[in-house]
């Protein structure tokens, strides 16, 4: 019995844990957004800022394209 609290207290830290790295790349992930959203409304958008919003939005399904980065093969229509 005392193994098995032992191993409930390590995975409850261990949930803790991923829960705060989940909330702390999310709010990275949504300041992006946010930042990307506001150049968008000012005109002042680029190809990276549209690439970085495609990405954010894109479903799970992303794939590498063929120069290694992630996110040009997500799906949807280009620009």
């Amino acid at each position: 019995v005392e193994k098995l609290r032992e191993g409930m207290s390590e995975l409850e830290l261990t949930v803790d844990m991923l829960e705060r790295e989940r909330d702390f790349y999310f709010n990275k992930l949504r300041a992006i957004e946010l930042f990307c959203m506001e150049l968008q409304e000012k005109g002042e958008a680029n190809d990276v800022t549209k690439h970085v919003t495609n990405i954010l939005y894109a479903k799970d399904d992303i794939k590498e394209s063929d120069e290694g980065g992630v996110g040009a093969n997500n799906g949807e229509g280009g620009e």
